[in-house]
């Protein structure tokens, strides 16, 4: 609709719980997009909604811990 994502800097990807992956610059263009972009007819728009994000990052503010990017499946609800 509004043409391909770019993805822009360094990305945090939130995982359930206190539970997150952070790639650097370089890991993130590599990584998540082409991923993005294979799997968007699988997911769940209700994810992207910024309430979700707003209470994924809320659970975060107390604990968190970050795992590697490998891993990060298991977290995924």
């Amino acid at each position: 609709m509004h043409g391909i994502y770019e993805h822009l800097g360094s990305e945090v990807i939130l995982l359930k719980g206190q539970y997150y992956v952070y790639l650097e610059k370089h890991d993130a263009t590599r990584k998540s997009v082409g991923n993005f972009w294979k799997d968007l007819g699988r997911e769940s728009i209700k994810e992207h909604f910024m309430d979700h994000y707003l209470e994924n990052i809320e659970k975060k503010l107390e604990d968190s811990i970050q795992i590697p990017y490998g891993e990060r499946e298991q977290y995924i609800p």
